[in-house]
């Protein structure tokens, strides 16, 4: 589901905002303390009690402080450069989710995330072609190798739409299908993905999803 999760409502209300934002402080102090990431989510989930949908929001939205500094001083901020490697599902499926009302997080380190992140299937639809049309502003000129989760199912048909676009607006674009997107990304001159363990590795990013859709609703934890 891209859209509006229908628990959603109860499960991010305003009034549940303040106990989420206090588990990702406290999950995040564990991690940055060594300790195992499955034992502290279970721990501060239950301790708050937790439903299933915020434990996984709080999960992903975590980051210790030193991660989080450490990817402060590699996020470009400015103008983009003109080249940029795109992590295509994870930038797409959260560019969607905020088009479409659903979820999506500012986490720890300043990025934006959706609740689940993508599985083992995707189906392009017109959110879809919404979706790369605000991509397309906000990186005008600027030269996009788009790689797609090969084992994901439909990712070749996603990458052909992503090539007939690029032939109908002459778009300095290209996409592929590799078998892992995460092991590529590292070597690019600038990543756009918000997949922390990825970023950690690159020597620049850019949180792409917060340039589509700059007015986008998100909740802060």
């Amino acid at each position: 589901m891209r859209g509006p999760d229908p628990r959603d409502a109860h499960s991010f209300a305003a009034e549940r905002l303040g106990t989420l934002q206090e588990a990702v402080t406290d999950l995040s102090w564990l991690l940055g303390r060594g300790y195992s990431a499955k034992a502290s989510a279970k721990l501060v989930g239950d301790r708050l009690q937790l439903d299933g949908r915020q434990r996984h929001a709080v999960g992903r939205a975590s980051v210790p402080e030193a991660l989080c500094v450490s990817r402060s001083q590699t996020r470009v901020v400015g103008p983009l450069p003109p080249e940029v490697w795109v992590d295509g599902f994870n930038v797409l499926i959260t560019v969607e989710r905020l088009l479409g009302g659903a979820i999506v997080m500012r986490c720890r380190d300043g990025v934006l995330r959706d609740i689940v992140g993508v599985h083992g299937t995707f189906r392009p639809t017109d959110a879809t072609r919404s979706a790369i049309a605000h991509i397309q502003q906000a990186t005008p000129g600027v030269r996009l190798r788009w790689l797609f989760d090969a084992p994901i199912s439909n990712s070749g048909r996603v990458a052909e739409l992503i090539r007939t676009t690029a032939k109908e607006y002459e778009l300095p674009w290209e996409a592929e299908t590799v078998q892992s997107p995460d092991g590529v990304l590292p070597d690019a001159p600038c990543a756009a993905t918000g997949d922390g363990p990825v970023i950690d590795r690159c020597a620049s990013w850019v949180d792409l999803p917060a340039l589509a859709v700059p007015g986008g609703d998100v909740v802060v934890l």
